[in-house]
């Protein structure tokens, strides 16, 4: 039966006998090993994952499982004994490397017991080799910029080569490039055709090739036209303060869009910044803001800036700053009115409020119980009393704002007397010196008309948004609000343009229906070509409306009509 074997069967079987022997006179001789307390007794040995082949050239971790699980000792010697095939290992870690397709026997002896040893056939294979590979570009490009990189990619096969790694190069043409020659990441060097080539690394000699064309980049689109224009349009900045400029470049496809901001002196001086176009004005008088294409093209744009010199500080407070409005009749409250500013541009703060009473103008005065506010209830007491009202201004830090000198906080303000009387209406109040007292609010609407007063301002602009007569509450409380100091003009034409009365007539409006409203509504008349353009332009950007209703409020325009009725903007 033998005979009929294979001779590789044959060999097999011969050195398994030969080492079953060996074993077996081992324990013969020596039952002992078998029986003694703590001696291995056997050893079973498998390849990594149960694997029992390995690809000639590569490896495969070996383990050994050492019998009883209680023995001391555990280690083992790794050896080979080659068959058909051969393969080396290494005799601590038990790592074996196929070195010849065919079979090897795999043996594990005990360390404490050298007489045990385990066995395993395993079967060294030969590799699959690489049989072909189809080269591409990414997203199937053929062409790459002179300057540019592009991925190329290798498709091997078959899939299941065993190793399918591969090494790049990149052959001159009519044109040039280079190429990473493990990523395969080509860059054009030089115009025209280059090859490039993925070759196998399991030396099979098989390779790829694909023709690729490095082309030159298209020219760069230049600037033609730079436009200059300061924030919302504005052509003046303060001396000391700032106005961010901006640059409208043309074609908006200009390859290089970026800008160098300058300034040049004329009659007047500013910085800017050159990258961002932040200008600020360091002398009064106009500038030239220059905004100078970077791509080469020599293109340039140019705005003239006027440098402002700023407000002078408020005048220290007079007699003739303290007005008087209200009916004075018992049971009115009488409403005072002042204007000063203090160094944090605060136009009340802490100032202390005194109201007075004499008998006669020029008699001693005493202060009123209680009148210690810009207001106070007129009662029947006082009639026929001459009545004045004291202002002592707040100011920060001890001093006011007078011109441009400092004032002691402790200057009083005395508003001259006037006498009132229980039996005059229509607030034809009698004065014996001073600021004339504004008309009388009249709740009767019918007996407004447009005078340069402060009601006649608000009673303008409840005509012009509300489309109707003011009321008397309301027009009243407007003016105590501005005559209070609390309220300002463009405060007014804010609270009517955003109130739910307007609100329900203006719904649904568009834009270009609200730029045009505010023109009729603050300057009564109809909006220019231009300013419609710029201002609908600016609001579809995404400027808000109370934004552009403050630059509207904040217009010379409408400082000019505020001055005209003697109202603050």
């Amino acid at each position: 039966m033998l005979k009929a074997l294979p001779i590789i069967s044959k060999k097999i079987m011969v050195i398994m006998v030969v080492i079953l022997f060996a074993v077996s006179m081992a324990l013969f001789i020596s039952p002992g090993n078998i029986y003694g307390a703590g001696l291995v007794t056997s050893i079973t040995v498998t390849g990594e994952g149960s694997a029992t082949t390995v690809v000639n050239g590569g490896t495969l971790q070996m383990s050994a499982a050492v019998f009883p699980v209680e023995a001391p000792e555990k280690g083992v010697t790794w050896s080979i004994a080659d068959i058909s095939g051969a393969a080396n290992i290494n005799i601590t870690t038990g790592l074996l490397t196929g070195t010849k397709a065919g079979t090897v026997l795999v043996v594990a002896t005990s360390n404490d017991s050298p007489s045990i040893s385990g066995i395993l056939i395993i079967t060294v294979t030969a590799p699959v080799l690489v049989t072909s590979i189809t080269i591409t570009g990414a997203a199937g490009a053929a062409t790459v910029l002179n300057g540019s990189t592009l991925q190329m990619s290798a498709a091997v096969l078959p899939a299941d080569a065993t190793n399918q790694s591969i090494t790049w190069t990149a052959a001159s043409g009519t044109g040039s490039a280079a190429i990473d020659a493990t990523s395969g990441v080509l860059t054009g060097t030089g115009t025209g055709t280059v090859t490039v080539t993925a070759t196998a690394n399991d030396g099979s000699a098989i390779f790829g090739t694909f023709l690729i064309t490095v082309t030159a980049p298209p020219p760069p689109v230049l600037v033609t036209s730079i436009t200059i224009t300061g924030a919302a349009g504005a052509a003046t900045v303060l001396n000391g303060s700032t106005l961010q400029m901006s640059a409208a470049v043309l074609p908006a496809d200009a390859t290089n869009q970026s800008i160098t901001w300058t300034a040049a002196s004329g009659t007047g001086s500013a910085a800017i910044d050159a990258t961002s176009g932040v200008l600020t004005g360091t002398g009064t008088g106009t500038v030239t803001v220059t905004a100078t294409a970077n791509d080469g093209s020599a293109i340039f744009g140019t705005c003239i800036i006027s440098v402002t010199a700023p407000a002078p500080p408020a005048a220290a407070p007079t007699a003739s700053d303290v007005t008087i409005t209200g009916t004075a009749q018992a049971g009115q409250t009488l409403n005072s009115s002042y204007t000063y500013s203090d160094i944090n541009g605060d136009p009340e703060g802490t100032s202390t409020f005194k109201w007075l009473a004499s008998d006669s103008a020029e008699g001693t005065y005493a202060d009123i119980s209680g009148a210690t506010s810009d207001t106070f209830m007129l009662t029947s007491y006082q009639s026929g009393k001459f009545i004045r009202f004291e202002v002592t201004p707040a100011a920060s830090a001890g001093t006011l704002l007078a011109g441009s000198a400092v004032q002691s906080a402790a200057t009083t303000v005395v508003l001259p007397a006037f006498k009132y009387s229980s039996g005059i209406s229509g607030g034809s109040e009698t004065k014996v010196t001073g600021p004339t007292t504004s008309a009388a609010l009249s709740p009767s609407v019918s007996a407004v008309v447009y005078e340069k007063t402060t009601p006649g301002f608000v009673t303008l602009f409840y005509n012009r948004i509300l489309n109707r007569a003011p009321d008397a509450e309301g027009l009243n409380g407007w003016v105590a609000g501005h005559t209070s100091g609390a309220l300002t003009g463009a405060d007014l034409v804010n609270g009517f343009i955003f109130s739910e009365e307007n609100k329900v007539m203006t719904t649904g409006d568009t834009n270009e229906q609200f730029i045009t409203s505010l023109y009729r509504l603050i300057f009564d008349r109809a909006p220019d070509a231009d300013g419609l353009k710029s201002w609908l332009a600016n609001i579809n950007a995404g400027m808000a409306k109370e934004e552009v209703i403050n630059y509207f409020t904040s217009s010379a325009e409408f400082i000019s009509l505020c001055n005209e009725y003697e109202v603050r903007p």
